[in-house]
């Protein structure tokens, strides 16, 4: 019930990293390559810790969830908004602050340079938007909804996200910026109904209680 969502939604990250250098490929430019590849290194840093936020968050949450602690559980969820938060603006601070020498980290070419010049700014909300995804991943998977937020964030994935892609990189020749705006817009896309989802759709009282009622088979069963 745990691995195979967690796995989905790493894989998810994955192919949607792996559309966006297709799509940058065919734009046939090595330079717009080199900026891609690039931004996908400094993305690294961020996914990576928000990763591990995730995974905090997901043994708080449920072990209040797992010990009925309705108020407890919402508290660990809010603080993982805030901490994520406060991690992207020191992350985004720190590299923003140091951009001009760890730039030359990337790449020593001018005209990559000035692609990633440009990329980073629409690359800061993106990494905000990720923490966002990853904190809700563990929200969704303490009570056992995990399968809801995977499919939605797919499914926004790979029509939103790649079709704005596509169009913003080719149709309005915006190509390697147009293509990280169209992720951060389908990523933007899915928190926001996710979260519409966890506030109209599911009722946290009565996911409690099929988790106790199922904590409770469990023990009858010997199952703890």
């Amino acid at each position: 019930h745990g691995a195979l969502p967690n796995a989905m939604f790493a894989y998810i990250e994955l192919i949607g990293f792996e559309i966006q250098s297709i799509m940058v490929g065919n734009l046939k430019s090595v330079v717009d390559l080199a900026a891609h590849m690039s931004m996908v290194n400094v993305a690294t840093i961020f996914y990576l810790s928000g990763l591990g936020l995730s995974l905090s968050i997901s043994a708080y949450f449920a072990n209040a969830v797992g010990a009925m602690h309705r108020n407890s559980a919402i508290k660990y969820a809010i603080c993982g908004f805030i901490v994520g938060t406060l991690m992207t603006i020191v992350e985004a601070s720190v590299i923003y602050s140091v951009w001009d020498k760890f730039v030359y980290l990337l790449t020593n070419d001018e005209h990559v340079k000035i692609i990633l010049d440009h990329v980073i700014k629409i690359f800061y909300f993106q990494c905000w938007q990720d923490i966002i995804s990853h904190v809700l991943l563990a929200v969704y998977k303490s009570i056992n909804r995990q399968n809801l937020c995977i499919l939605t964030i797919a499914g926004i994935y790979f029509t939103v996200g790649a079709g704005t892609m596509y169009q913003l990189c080719f149709s309005e020749g915006l190509r390697v910026f147009g293509v990280w705006m169209g992720f951060s817009t389908g990523l933007h896309t899915a928190n926001i109904i996710l979260l519409l989802i966890l506030y109209w759709y599911i009722n946290f009282d009565k996911e409690l209680e099929n988790i106790k009622n199922r904590l409770e088979r469990d023990k009858l069963l010997g199952l703890e």
